[in-house]
């Protein structure tokens, strides 16, 4: 890990391609610290938050990982250790989509086996994972500079949601 002040900092953001993600990548890049972009697989618009980062002066790499597959926990870490070093933050903002495309079409065990997948076993493989490494670099860095892990969950969690989409999450996230 860097001894790197606020704003100096190597974040990673999980699923930064479009929506939350990418807000989270682009403050972050804003406030000078080095990104690293993730999306499931090269896609244009991860691209384009790319792009958007680089053109306002910030620092991004991109990495990509399908959280679906068995093993992609040490290839990814690698990857994203690659770029910049050991990361400051990691934010696990990725999440499978059941709600468009393919995934609306998935029968309710379907929807629930890709989401255990990709939701929470992808998640808690890379928190360990990377979580460790971030961790034992921290140990000679002053307090305020600590690590931090996040994972996001879900924005329905406080309220719910009706229907088989609620249950999914509410369950998963």
């Amino acid at each position: 890990m860097s001894d790197h002040s606020f704003g100096e900092r190597v974040v990673v953001v999980t699923g930064s391609s479009t929506g939350i993600g990418r807000a989270i990548a682009t403050r972050f890049a804003a406030l000078g610290d080095k990104v690293v972009l993730h999306g499931r697989t090269m896609s244009r618009e991860l691209e384009q938050t790319h792009s958007s980062i680089s053109e306002a002066g910030g620092v991004a790499a991109i990495v990509t990982s399908d959280y679906s597959e068995e093993s992609f926990v040490d290839g990814f870490v690698d990857q994203v250790i690659s770029r910049f070093g050991t990361p400051d933050v990691w934010i696990n903002n990725a999440g499978g989509d059941v709600l468009t495309g393919g995934g609306s079409e998935m029968s309710l065990s379907e929807k629930l086996e890709f989401l255990w997948r990709v939701d929470v076993r992808s998640t808690l493989l890379l928190s360990r994972a990377v979580g460790n490494l971030m961790f034992e670099a921290a140990e000679t860095v002053e307090p305020r500079l600590r690590p931090s892990l996040i994972n996001v969950g879900w924005d329905q969690a406080w309220q719910g949601m009706a229907g088989e989409s609620g249950e999914l999450f509410a369950t998963t996230k």
